[in-house]
C-alpha cells in the first residue's frame, strides 16, 4: 500500500501544471526542465523536473522540483527507492544563486514480501547551487553543496551534487 500511495504522489509532481492563460507576453521564458542529478538528494543519482512558478520576474524566480530513483539490493540491504521534492529561490537571469530546501523520503524494502522488514525515513535536504538555466530554453546545468537533516554519524556533513538536463523551450499558442 505505501509503495503505490507513493508512487502516485510522484506522479502528481510530473503532471504538467496549465497556468492562467491571458494576454500574450512577447518575453516567453523556457519554464519546465528534465534533468538527471549526480550524488544529489536522492544519493547516488535521480531523474528529476523542475517547474519554474514565478517566470515572469526578472531576477528573482520561484520553482518545484521532483524527483525518483532506485538502487539494487546489495548484501546489507534490500530494494531501495528515494522521492524527493524541494522549493527553490532563484536569483539572476542566465546564471542563477538557487537556494532551495525540501523533503527526501528514502524506503528500503527486504528482499522478502513481508512489510514489517520496509523502512520509510524523511530527511529534510537544504542546498545552495550554481544554476546555468538560459531563459529561451536549451541546456541545464546544476552544481551544488547540500545537507541532510537529521545528521547522523554515517552520514556525510556535507555532499555535493551536479546536475544537467534539458529545459524546454516554451511553446505560442
Amino acid at each position: 500500500m505505501k509503495n503505490i500511495f507513493l508512487s502516485l504522489l510522484v506522479l502528481l509532481f510530473f503532471l504538467p501544471l496549465k497556468a492562467q492563460e491571458g494576454k500574450t507576453d512577447s518575453t516567453k521564458i523556457a519554464r519546465s526542465t528534465v534533468y538527471v542529478e549526480l550524488l544529489g538528494s536522492c544519493g547516488f543519482y535521480s531523474l528529476n523536473s523542475d517547474l519554474l512558478l514565478t517566470h515572469r520576474l526578472k531576477k528573482n524566480k520561484i520553482s518545484i522540483s521532483a524527483g525518483v530513483s532506485y538502487n539494487l539490493p546489495t548484501v546489507d540491504y534490500g530494494h531501495k527507492y528515494y522521492f524527493t521534492s524541494a522549493i527553490h529561490y532563484l536569483r539572476g537571469e542566465r546564471h542563477h544563486l538557487d537556494i532551495w530546501l525540501g523533503p527526501t523520503f528514502r524506503m528500503e524494502s527486504k528482499e522478502s514480501y513481508n512489510a514489517e522488514n520496509d523502512k520509510l525515513m524523511c530527511f529534510a535536504v537544504v542546498g545552495v547551487a550554481y544554476r546555468l538555466q538560459k531563459p529561451q530554453g536549451g541546456f541545464f546545468l546544476s552544481i551544488g553543496l547540500l545537507k541532510y537533516f537529521p545528521y547522523t554519524e554515517d552520514d556525510v556533513p556535507v555532499w555535493g551534487g551536479l546536475g544537467f538536463g534539458y529545459t524546454f523551450k516554451q511553446q505560442t499558442a
